[in-house]
């Protein structure tokens, strides 16, 4: 992984104490965002720093989890900045967003008029802030105080003071009941809720950190995992979580191990006895070749008292990627870009994968002779079907050759002699469901998109909003998509069906995009950039759309973030949201609001995240 860059301070500025060299060379961030007070980092007064704070008493010992960039209950971490700099970003818990004070229109902590705009525990790179340490921080409990008004407490009365109690009493006068919601610019109260005052973007922003919870492999994998045998433990696996689900084998798992994973570029894990490689995607590279070989050497020759435990999860069958006999890599490669830019379905470019290759469709558990062979998934397609997550290299494959040949002619993909003549081969067909070799092997699902939205419905209901999960299965195109969700939430203002305000519709799947422009894309921007052109600025409503493995295709951001505000101030910036979808130009468009949410690697995968609040 090599060493991070060193941390550079500013002059006068004592080095922040959260921040540790490890033993890797890398720094890890172990201070609570909570004890963090902007003043600390502020020009003017650079030394200042509150003698209450203690940022490292209450540290945890198993700083291992804080790798993953987006963490819950306030922890801080590190983001890259340019010049090889590290930007602290505040990870805001619950409870930290219920001390926010009520932001009026136009102030610095809603970040309107045309400042960028993130959500609180959303990392960033930041080309803006190289040479210090920022965090985002504003306010800490204890400054509350020194707000007067900064709050919206209820009086005898039914009254309220501070900080537009006008805009509540008109409320009230205009046939409000207490107890109901109300909003006034970005902000949205719950007066039940007493001091609880959160944006649109902060809720959504829980709601997706609940999501990203629920699907943390780390946590997950430890139900799942099986007795040891009574011989060797060797562990393969391929994907974007796939060194985090090693890491969670290693630390509940009682007896020896050995193997190999591999991950994308910069999603690996420190883990103590299984080897982690990275690789291209969703492109495959020498990498990814290198990494299948290393598998099938690590399984060749095993027993019938060994167990090999094949952790499997979303990108995996470009990151092990071992092209059939006669077949070029290169083939397969521009085979696997002409798909990816035809919008077909990840489902369908699975099954050519499996079919052009020596190691997916149940081959590797082939491989595997006479050994136990259970497989842990972790899914990331619609339907959570483990034998089409990665292309399946160690469960039966119930497509054949011929779909994948019909599927290359469906879309118009050109298709080498070579990788027909493989096609039209039987002897090279994958192992069927009912091959009794495959007989002794087992599998399990250990997380998926729907329990993720079921996690970010629970968080939607314990802060007063009623939560619909549409589905975790969406697919078609993204602006299909996006127009189809816009004409669902029209449903919901005009007419209260299927639910009333306040509440939050949730999906997941995986849309695709045909590529016709010569933008940078995302199917989450793309889908968000349709949905806003839909939407013409309706009052009230806020969405989020992100792929929870943190990489939208293949930029930098999760995906982003949109509100009311959106297209007035894409039109303030003088830009065209029309003519960027056009172009596919989502991320663009995004960028230049500020409204990227960019996480970094997530190590997890579970598909798409989307949720409309509608306030």
């Amino acid at each position: 992984m090599g060493t991070a860059p060193r941390i550079r301070q500013q002059p006068g500025v004592d080095p922040c104490p959260g921040l540790l060299p490890d033993g890797d060379g890398t720094v890890r961030c172990r201070l609570l965002a909570a004890a963090i007070d902007t003043q600390y980092w502020r020009a003017g007064r650079p030394g200042y720093r509150p003698a209450d704070c203690d940022p490292l008493q209450h540290c945890r010992g198993d700083d291992d989890r804080l790798r993953a960039p987006f963490r819950p209950h306030g922890r801080a971490a590190l983001a890259p900045c340019a010049g090889g700099l590290y930007r602290v970003r505040r990870l805001a818990g619950v409870d930290a967003l219920r001390q926010r004070p009520c932001a009026g229109a136009g102030s610095p902590e809603r970040g309107d008029g045309g400042h960028p705009q993130h959500l609180p525990g959303v990392l960033e790179h930041s080309d803006r802030h190289a040479g210090r340490l920022r965090c985002s921080c504003r306010h800490r409990h204890d400054q509350l105080a020194r707000q007067p008004g900064g709050l919206c407490q209820p009086l005898p009365g039914g009254r309220y003071q501070g900080r537009h109690a006008q805009h509540r009493q008109r409320h009230a006068a205009a046939g409000g009941q207490p107890g109901s919601r109300w909003h006034t610019g970005d902000a949205v109260c719950w007066p039940q809720r007493g001091n609880a005052v959160k944006t649109g973007r902060e809720i959504l922003s829980e709601l997706f950190n609940a999501a990203l919870r629920a699907a943390d492999p780390l946590d997950t994998i430890a139900a799942h995992l099986p007795p040891p045998p009574k011989g060797r433990t060797v562990i393969i696996g391929a994907g974007k979580a796939s060194a985090r689900m090693a890491q969670g084998v290693e630390r509940r798992w009682h007896g020896s191990l050995s193997g190999v994973v591999v991950t994308r570029y910069g999603h690996g894990a420190p883990t103590r006895q299984v080897e982690v490689i990275e690789a291209g995607h969703p492109v495959p590279d020498d990498a990814s070749q290198a990494a299948a070989r290393r598998m099938l050497s690590a399984v060749r020759g095993l027993g019938p008292d060994d167990m090999v435990l094949c952790l499997m999860s979303g990108g995996g069958s470009a990151l092990m990627s071992l092209p059939a006999a006669g077949i070029t890599l290169q083939q397969k490669q521009d085979i696997n870009k002409a798909l990816l830019r035809s919008g077909a379905p990840i489902g369908d470019i699975n099954i050519v994968r499996k079919h052009l290759s020596a190691i997916k469709g149940g081959r590797l558990a082939l491989a595997c002779g006479q050994a136990r062979v259970v497989t842990l998934v972790l899914s990331d397609v619609p339907g959570d079907d483990p034998a089409v997550v990665a292309s399946g290299p160690t469960l039966a494959d119930a497509s054949t050759a011929a779909d994948a040949l019909r599927i290359l002619q469906q879309y118009g993909i050109d298709i080498p002699a070579e990788v027909r003549d493989v096609l039209e081969d039987p002897a090279l067909e994958t192992p069927k469901p009912g091959d009794p070799r495959l007989a002794r092997n087992s599998v399990a699902v250990i997380a998926t998109a729907r329990h993720a939205l079921q996690a970010a419905a629970d968080v939607a209901r314990a802060e007063g909003l009623r939560p619909l999960v549409l589905s975790d299965r969406v697919e078609g195109e993204a602006r299909n998509v996006a127009v189809s969700h816009a004409a669902l939430v029209q449903g919901v203002i005009e007419h209260g069906s299927p639910l009333r305000p306040p509440c939050v519709i949730l999906s997941g799947g995986e849309t695709s995009v045909t590529v016709q422009g010569t933008g940078r894309g995302g199917r989450n921007a793309e889908y968000l950039l349709a949905l806003a052109v839909a939407f013409q600025s309706v009052p009230g409503v806020y969405a989020i759309a992100c792929d929870t493995d943190g990489i939208d295709g293949t930029e930098d951001n999760a995906g982003a973030v949109l509100g009311p505000d959106t297209l007035q101030r894409a039109v303030d910036l003088g830009l065209d949201a029309r003519a960027l979808l056009d172009n596919n130009d989502g991320y663009s468009f995004f960028a230049a609001l500020g409204d990227l949410v960019v996480t970094g690697p997530t190590r997890t995968n579970v598909n798409d995240f989307r949720a409309i609040l509608v306030i």
